[in-house]
């Protein structure tokens, strides 16, 4: 609370505090930059600059991540993340939103997701995602098989992509049981638990920002086991 007013603190990503006190910055690229499209213009949306597309993301990444998570392929984190805006619909995932760490030592990572909203569940949202997946704009057409087909265009292997796409679903049904009933946002969480189970089960994400939801309608997910 500042001055009474409920402020959200979000750490950055992109420093880093040394042992004697010092911050230190992160180079941070975002992909609208390093594809080159042109700045202060909407270049970063795919549909007005077919260049802002999710294939050309997946080649700035290396295929081996090797400095925060050792082994993974940052083109599998990518996937994650796209998943994940399918699933909240967050239909505002432009090339801007998307950017790379550039860290001392050479090593080239893609950054946590940032600037997210469910763009697409607002009354009037736009239902359009900004960087399609397997051609397929609309947000609430996009199935599972939309991303297993977009992720191999990237280069992964369809059953590595199977298990990041249903890992990322089953984890953010499970997270929607912290929203405690009752609280602002639980008929969000509603509609989110909703559309990552119709893409976990092959359906379109389709889920209806505009009509009523009842939460008994919507089974709450169990608690994920801790591992």
């Amino acid at each position: 609370m500042f001055s009474g007013r409920p402020v959200l603190v979000i750490e950055r990503y992109d420093r880093t505090i040394l042992p004697d006190g010092t911050v230190r910055r992160i180079h941070q690229e975002d992909a609208a930059q390093a594809l080159g499209l042109p700045w202060n213009t909407d270049a970063k949306f795919e549909a007005v600059d077919g260049r802002a597309k999710l294939r050309n993301v997946a080649r700035l990444l290396p295929t081996r991540q090797t400095v925060f998570d050792s082994g993974r392929d940052d083109r599998e984190r990518l996937l994650a993340y796209t998943t994940f805006n399918v699933a909240v619909g967050n239909t505002d995932a432009h090339a801007k939103n998307f950017s790379t760490l550039h860290h001392a030592d050479g090593q080239v990572a893609l950054a946590p997701l940032y600037d997210i909203s469910a763009h697409a569940l607002m009354p009037d949202g736009n239902q359009n995602m900004s960087m399609r997946v397997n051609g397929n704009a609309y947000q609430p057409e996009i199935t599972r098989d939309d991303l297993i087909v977009e992720a191999g265009t990237w280069g992964l292997p369809t059953e590595r992509s199977k298990k990041v796409i249903n890992e990322t679903l089953e984890r953010l049904r499970y997270a929607v049981e912290d929203t405690e009933p009752g609280a602002a946002g639980e008929r969000v969480g509603l509609y989110i638990a909703a559309q990552a189970q119709n893409v976990l089960d092959g359906k379109r994400a389709a889920v209806s920002s505009t009509g009523p939801v009842s939460i008994a309608a919507i089974e709450r997910p169990l608690r994920m086991p801790s591992r």
